[in-house]
């Protein structure tokens, strides 16, 4: 499974409503109404997954499931 694969996943994972179809250009808030709690549990799946140590912070101000998906890639993965 590819690391876009690997956070959808994740995502829906978290989502309370499974039914949800999450794409790259889903909004976190407005599609997927991930909320604040969401959001924390959704960075613990990603740290265990990926096996990274993530500030908080530095995913408050995503928006898009890609935005989550470039950052990972990027900053931590280095790819």
């Amino acid at each position: 499974m590819n690391l876009e694969n690997k956070i959808i996943h994740l995502i829906k994972d978290n989502l309370e409503d499974k039914t949800k179809e999450v794409t790259p250009e889903s909004h976190l808030v407005n599609d997927l109404d991930i909320d604040s709690f969401a959001k924390v549990m959704l960075l613990n799946d990603i740290q265990d997954e990926f096996d990274l140590k993530i500030n908080e912070e530095e995913l408050n101000n995503v928006l898009l499931v890609k935005d989550i998906i470039t950052k990972i890639s990027n900053v931590y993965i280095g790819a």
